[in-house]
């Protein structure tokens, strides 16, 4: 097993990576707008992005553009969290059929493409924070991670709406806790390279 210190400095040098990816995405220049293409959606997407939560990221994005997402409230990261678990197995087909049942939003202009790379780098990074730290089930590592959460007040007031400071985080379920963590990546999504950097450096 490695130790916390080795756990800390591997997720740090992921980090100074994925914040100087995210960093070039932000500052591009929007691109020419993309050739017709038979191939699918997820196909032409991977070629530029490894990416197994596209759906995931295609979904927020879809309700970000068509219903928009209040980071105050919880319902709109569950009704994402819904749609995701009600997917067919087969993500790519279940792209496919969400991409075409969702006419309305444009998945292949350079906005959406930059939305969606963003949310699932954040989903990704908040996932090793957060499910990362608690992956041993030490009582004592959760407890400092919920006080260093408890400290940076919009990140915890979105941690404190799923789990009470009366709860146990481990009593969440599958749902709930999938729907948290979309939450969070989803406020980081939106928070300029500075201010994210600043904000996972108290989490580490």
């Amino acid at each position: 097993m490695n130790s916390p210190m080795v756990k800390k400095n591997g997720f740090l040098y992921l980090l100074i990576f994925l914040s100087f990816i995210l960093s070039n995405c932000e500052n591009s220049r929007t691109a020419s707008p993309p050739k017709a293409s038979t191939k699918s959606f997820a196909a032409r997407f991977n070629e530029k992005h490894d990416d197994d939560i596209l759906l995931l990221s295609c979904i927020a994005y879809a309700v970000e553009k068509t219903k928009g997402l209040n980071i105050d409230s919880v319902s709109g990261f569950y009704e994402i969290s819904s749609q995701l678990a009600g997917s067919d197995e087969n993500i790519d087909s279940s792209l496919e059929a969400f991409v075409t049942a969702n006419k309305s939003v444009d998945f292949n202009s350079s906005q959406a493409e930059q939305r969606i790379f963003l949310f699932k780098n954040s989903y990704y990074i908040v996932g090793n924070i957060i499910y990362g730290d608690i992956s041993d089930d030490s009582a004592e590592e959760l407890k400092l991670l919920e006080e260093k959460i408890d400290k940076i007040p919009e990140v915890a007031k979105i941690y404190r709406s799923y789990v009470a400071k009366d709860r146990d985080p481990g009593s969440l379920s599958s749902g709930e806790g999938n729907t948290l963590l979309i939450h969070l990546a989803y406020y980081f999504s939106i928070q300029d390279i500075h201010k994210r950097n600043e904000i996972l450096k108290k989490l580490l």
